[in-house]
């Protein structure tokens, strides 16, 4: 369980996945902004039509009660709302349109303002959804109730398809934006995964450079740097095989002449001087010491060791060096101290 959350976290993801998901993610809610900002758009323009248009439905229906003493059938003036009524205070129905006759008294709330409009969306006895304007009206008749009724089937009807077809858009439109990102960020590292490959193809003696791409962008400058690094690398295998080279050539001169000197004296051991013959070894012996101390103390540089320093007078290092008398002892033995840990 523990590894398969480990997959599905974002860090184990490659480049491609997460900017195609960061990307698919930001795109699907701003698509899901705009359908929602869409709708609710949609919806507030029947909406606002309907408001203005019952507002005149009932303003003129006021008028006409106000003038007359209104009874039996209203004409409808207005198709888009059919349903008209007017009721006394006591809630008897006094006026309707031919839709409304014999259904009895709208239960539509009323403002107890007069004069001041009420709106109102409810489903009309289990057909549909209507918006209804209702108005109180003061005559010299007396009180009476205004209701006019537009039925909003049209909007109503085809929401949920509308919904549904919103929805679809925004996930195919998520989906192309996904993929066609995808295609894009694939593109974009194809030079990468082509310099990774020759990369993995470079060994230590191979004198290979990476293909820098076109056009002049981030990723060409990455395989510009790379390049120079494989140069740098290149110089640093270069000088350490010529040091390589170096040390065996000056570490053979005293191993073979040390040899020599034990060979010849083993030849004839009785008529050999040993003291002289094991002085000369120790003299290759401590050459041997101080080339194998100075490879040490190079290394130790190298890695960034600190080393103990001391002043050392050159002119004087050079002709100890060339006599090769007790200075060069001195120096040797100098160096060998130096090249010792602690």
């Amino acid at each position: 369980m523990r590894i398969l959350g480990d997959l599905l976290s974002p860090s184990y993801w490659s480049v491609r996945t997460r900017v195609t998901a960061a990307a698919t993610l930001i795109v699907t809610l701003l698509l899901i902004v705009g359908v929602t900002l869409f709708y609710q758009a949609l919806r507030g323009t029947v909406y606002r039509g309907l408001h203005d248009r019952g507002t005149l439905v009932v303003t003129d229906l006021a008028t006409l009660v106000r003038e007359t003493d209104l009874r039996g059938s209203i004409r409808v003036e207005d198709p888009g709302y059919p349903l008209l009524q007017v009721l006394d205070g006591q809630g008897n129905v006094l006026a309707a349109s031919e839709s409304l006759h014999g259904r009895g008294p709208l239960k539509v709330p009323v403002s107890p303002v007069a004069g001041r409009p009420e709106y109102h969306t409810l489903r009309f006895q289990g057909l549909a959804d209507f918006y209804f304007v209702t108005e109180r009206v003061d005559t010299r008749f007396g009180t009476r109730m205004v209701y006019a009724g537009a039925p909003i089937t049209t909007f109503t009807r085809y929401r949920p398809v509308f919904i549904s077809l919103l929805i679809v858009t925004v996930l195919v439109a998520a989906s192309v934006v996904g993929w066609i990102v995808s295609l894009s960020v694939r593109r974009a590292l194809r030079p990468v995964r082509v310099m990774s490959a020759e990369m993995a193809e470079i060994t230590g003696g191979a004198d290979r450079r990476v293909t820098v791409p076109e056009p002049n962008d981030e990723v060409s400058e990455l395989a510009d740097s790379v390049n120079v690094m494989l140069n740098r690398l290149e110089d640093v295998l270069a000088r350490q095989r010529a040091f390589v080279a170096d040390v065996s050539h000056e570490l053979r001169s005293p191993l073979t002449g040390l040899r020599t000197q034990l060979e010849a004296a083993l030849e004839q051991p009785e008529d050999e001087d040993w003291p002289a013959v094991a002085r000369a070894a120790l003299a290759d012996a401590d050459r041997l010491q101080a080339i194998v101390s100075d490879m040490l103390l190079l290394a130790k540089l190298g890695a960034g060791v600190h080393v103990a320093r001391e002043r050392v007078d050159l002119g004087e290092l050079v002709r100890a060096e060339v006599s090769g008398g007790p200075a060069a002892s001195r120096s040797r033995s100098r160096r060998t101290r130096a090249s010792r840990p602690g």
